[in-house]
């Protein structure tokens, strides 16, 4: 899981994909930034958690590096966008599928909180939910490959729109991140210095 952005030159979209993959072995030292970033009841080995009659796997490994440090990048690699001091307290992100015979469930859960340095008083609460209901279930998945693959003829497609387990929850975190940012830039507060100075220099 990661944020997108876009780029202009192909070569930028590489070197974004090394960053990304070398990132679980960066320390927050390496990402400098004036926001400072604390998720007390983070897992760093793992983004996800999953449970389903067949399965004894119950967390998904994060082979990205841990929500704090993805969210640490951005405010690192486009400090322009995210101006002034501020420390930003990350008490919840739940990614989690829930798996029974003939559903599935997939949730996002995030909530952090953002103050000015020195200051105990929020600016600002985010709290941000969201799911996806499907039929990606392990039994489905069974009961497809007993026809001897007959019943992927139709089970195939139908998971190919919906995305695998996997897919939905990666899709989830991206939305719960991207949300965070977005909403961060359009706070009249923390976005306002931005405003403010692309304003001056018109």
């Amino acid at each position: 899981m990661h944020v997108p952005r876009s780029f202009k030159d192909f070569s930028q979209v590489q070197q974004r994909w090394e960053e990304l993959r070398n990132l679980p072995k960066a320390s927050p030292s390496e990402l400098p930034s004036e926001i400072e970033l604390e998720f007390p009841e983070e897992n760093p080995s793992y983004i996800a958690k999953f449970s389903a009659p067949f399965n004894f796997k119950t967390l998904y490994p994060n082979f990205y590096g841990p929500v704090s440090l993805l969210m640490r990048k951005e405010f690192s690699d486009n400090r322009e966008e995210y101006p002034g001091k501020y420390k930003v307290i990350v008490n919840k992100f739940r990614l989690e599928s829930k798996d029974g015979c003939t559903s599935n469930l997939a949730e996002v859960e995030m909530s952090a909180d953002v103050f000015a340095q020195n200051s105990n008083q929020a600016i600002w609460n985010f709290r941000f939910s969201s799911q996806i209901d499907s039929s990606v279930t392990d039994c489905y998945i069974f009961l497809a490959t007993i026809p001897i693959g007959l019943g992927w003829i139709g089970f195939g497609p139908y998971i190919g729109f919906r995305g695998n387990r996997e897919d939905q929850l990666n899709q989830l975190g991206r939305v719960a991140l991207l949300e965070f940012f977005d909403e961060w830039k359009k706070h009249p507060i923390l976005g306002g210095k931005k405003k403010s100075s692309d304003a001056g220099k018109i």
